[in-house]
């Protein structure tokens, strides 16, 4: 019971980061999109910037930001990228990584929250 607990709490923390976005300009492309490499929590697109967005609620926002591995940064990466080449409408776009972090009632929006290795200059 508590494993499905946390799942459900999980989404609606991903609807609260996805109504965030959505009052900062941001078009929602996909949420929870899965590859056999790695899963993104939520695709956004604001302008000529395609954004993987990696949404983690913890006891605080440093611990949150923990939780983000460089193993779980390299799956998101991947699938990113796969992402990417399956959806050329995206072939002319910027990219970048973000995070929402939330806390208690606080959610910090972080730019750029970690960079792969095929990044382009934005």
């Amino acid at each position: 019971m508590g494993l499905v607990s946390s799942y459900y709490k999980g989404i609606i923390f991903e609807i609260f980061a996805i109504i965030y976005l959505l009052i900062k300009g941001y078009k929602i492309v996909k949420t929870n999109y899965k590859t056999k490499v790695g899963e993104i929590d939520i695709i956004v697109k604001k302008n000529n910037v395609v954004v993987a967005v990696e949404v983690k609620k913890r006891t605080t926002i440093d611990i949150a930001m923990e939780a983000i591995s460089e193993k779980q940064k390299n799956r998101i990466s991947s699938a990113f990228l796969y992402f990417l080449k399956v959806n050329p409408t995206y072939c002319n776009h910027n990219y970048r990584f973000d995070a929402i972090l939330i806390a208690g009632i606080k959610l910090i929006h972080i730019k750029n929250a970690w960079l792969f290795k095929n990044k382009r200059e934005y």
